[in-house]
């Protein structure tokens, strides 16, 4: 039987492509499947580490319609990418910042497809891409609704697509896969922190991922500051390792510099995304990851931790963060650093006692909730929608 064609749209770095590598490894035997992102959006060492995709074709950067030659460029990318999805049985787009960003190149390919019969199935990651209570644009809604059936990480997310975009049509939850391939099994504990230059006798945190204001920095450096002036800990070291895309790290900078954490805190910084073996090193060196974000549903970064059956401090705005109180870790308040720095030092005091336990759970949670279970929520809807033409 002749294999359904189904093209994939989504930004090949970070944390979109890798959900994507680790997505397509599970689709790719029911489905003729390929790939289409954006030329400055594919990161080398994701599909040579990771799974193979098959990149069918690329869309110029959206920003460079800000010059003449610019403008020639994507729209001869776009012509051509508008031409290729009319050939596919079903479109699964990937909601994110950069194709929320893109979407004005995009929406004329895919309204084209759609009246030539193709379905579309949008992967929304992070449906509301601002806080709660704030209105949602007519033209998002529109964009949210060109598809025929929608994925989304949770029953909170589900709420949020409902509620704010008003979709009246399928909405499936597939729950975020662990992220295993980050775990190569090339560096050691003991080889990772000699190259991060630390020591087993710190208590080790990490802060990891795309910098952006709800993610809580400015709390847990305040944190890390009570701390270090109430001796909460021995020897506390807070390894930083951020990638600024749209948000710069000079403030959080300057605030280490005012609060005096220079020797507590190592960072660690780009533009691009780090390597995954640089990512092994940074999980593989640290005790605990910690998630002070003010505003969340889901997380990648926390699904690169427990890959590494690695402990987390996370704030009780994520969707499940009631299942990981005691279990995988310790759950906090938002905005509150004295609260973050009394669990912060209780995660300590008790982790040679909880160690084994934190352990147990997270391999538990690590069998539901690997990348096969999400492909198979990815094809049923596929499949579903399908079967509405």
């Amino acid at each position: 039987m002749k294999k359904l064609k189904i093209v994939t749209i989504g930004f090949l770095k970070l944390g979109i492509g890798h959900y994507l590598a680790h997505l397509s490894y599970y689709l790719k035997p029911f489905f003729s499947l390929e790939t289409i992102t954006f030329t400055h959006g594919i990161k080398k060492d994701l599909l040579e580490v990771e799974y193979d995709l098959i990149i069918k074709n690329t869309i110029s950067n959206y920003k460079q319609l800000i010059n003449p030659h610019g403008i020639r460029e994507t729209f001869a990318s776009t012509k051509k990418v508008f031409t290729e999805l009319q050939k596919y049985d079903l479109i699964n787009l990937h909601i994110s910042s950069y194709t929320r960003l893109s979407s004005p190149i995009l929406i004329p390919g895919l309204i084209t497809a759609k009246n030539k019969g193709v379905k579309i199935v949008s992967t929304i990651h992070d449906v509301l891409p601002f806080p709660e209570g704030e209105t949602v644009s007519e033209y998002l809604k529109f964009y949210y609704n060109l598809s025929d059936a929608a994925i989304v990480g949770n029953e909170k997310e589900k709420d949020l697509l409902i509620k704010y975009f008003d979709y009246k049509k399928p909405i499936y939850i597939a729950t975020h896969g662990i992220y295993e391939l980050f775990n190569l099994g090339k560096t050691t504990r003991e080889e990772a922190l000699k190259k991060l230059n630390l020591k087993e006798m710190q208590e080790k945190m990490l802060f990891f991922g795309i910098l952006r204001k709800n993610k809580g920095l400015d709390t847990l450096l305040k944190a890390l500051k009570i701390i270090k002036d109430k001796k909460l800990l021995k020897n506390p070291k807070l390894i930083i390792a951020v990638t600024e895309r749209t948000d710069p790290f000079a403030p959080f900078e300057k605030l280490i510099n005012k609060l005096g954490l220079g020797k507590e805190i190592q960072i660690y910084k780009n533009k691009e995304g780090f390597d995954i073996p640089e990512i092994e090193q940074f999980f593989k060196a640290t005790d605990v990851l910690i998630l002070p974000y003010t505003q969340a549903s889901q997380s990648g970064v926390l699904n690169i931790a427990f890959a590494f059956k690695m402990p987390v401090i996370l704030s009780e705005k994520f969707a499940e963060s009631k299942k990981f109180d005691g279990k995988m870790g310790i759950v906090i308040k938002p905005n509150d650093p004295q609260h973050l720095a009394e669990k912060i030092a209780e995660f300590f005091s008790t982790l040679s006692n909880k160690k084994e336990i934190y352990l147990k759970n997270i391999e538990e949670y690590n069998k539901k909730h690997s990348f096969k279970q999400t492909a198979e929520v990815h094809k049923k809807a596929f499949l579903e929608t399908l079967n509405q033409r």
